[in-house]
């Protein structure tokens, strides 16, 4: 292997799953015939897997027991997943390299002393480390708002973490899967300082990321946007 595809497998092993948008954005200057080449490699070292199943007849990528031995993360990586963690790992996969801003999901083990869950970083306007929320897209109005009031609570009531949350050094991001649901909680955010658990007080960040019924029309415009880099 060279250094090219150990940093794929990283890639890999870091975020559960990749699509072959990203991988060519971050690694080929989003050329899919190019990286075809190396994927098809790697699947025949044994390091790589397609996983099908999605609609559309489109299909992902995950790590064999091998390449997650290769890069040191636990071999679990390289099972099968079922819907719910498939969505969440698309979300923070989608969030971290759909777009051309600076974050990057932190390992758990090279989290600071914070509540568990899953966590990004974010390069935007200064280093922060965001605890990432992703609702499933089923998810009911209420429960979100519930769920999000928890997070402030969790993150704001910690005795490190919330020092961090009043210098804006820790917050939440907010993956949801419409621009209605992104404009709603914006717009009740703004209603109270009260608001979903006061998260109007706390550095956050909203946005739209795909879902499984979504990923096919979100692809094709990461893809666009590819082809006009």
């Amino acid at each position: 292997m060279n250094e090219r595809d150990l940093a794929i497998l990283k890639h890999i092993g870091l975020y559960r799953i990749s699509l072959r948008p990203i991988l060519a954005r971050l690694f080929f200057d989003g050329n899919e015939p190019a990286l075809a080449n190396v994927l098809k490699r790697l699947k025949a070292d044994g390091r790589l897997q397609t996983c099908t199943g999605l609609p559309g007849n489109m299909s992902y990528y995950q790590l064999t027991k091998l390449g997650a031995r290769d890069v040191g993360v636990p071999e679990a990586r390289a099972g099968a997943l079922g819907n719910q963690a498939f969505g969440q790992h698309l979300a923070i996969l989608w969030f971290c390299c759909g777009t051309t801003k600076r974050r990057f999901r932190v390992p758990a083990e090279e989290l600071p002393p914070v509540p568990a869950g899953e966590y990004c970083v974010t390069m935007e306007d200064g280093r922060r480390l965001l605890r990432v929320y992703a609702p499933s897209d089923t998810a009911e109005r209420a429960s979100i708002h519930r769920a999000i009031a928890e997070h402030v609570e969790v993150l704001s009531s910690d005795p490190v973490a919330g020092q961090h949350v009043r210098n804006r050094g820790i917050g939440i991001a907010i993956l949801v899967h419409s621009i209605e649901q992104r404009d709603e909680l914006k717009a009740t955010m703004r209603s109270s300082d009260r608001a979903l658990g006061g998260l109007r007080k706390m550095f956050s960040v909203i946005e739209v990321v795909p879902s499984i019924a979504t990923l096919s029309r979100m692809i094709h415009e990461l893809r666009s946007h590819n082809s006009q880099s």
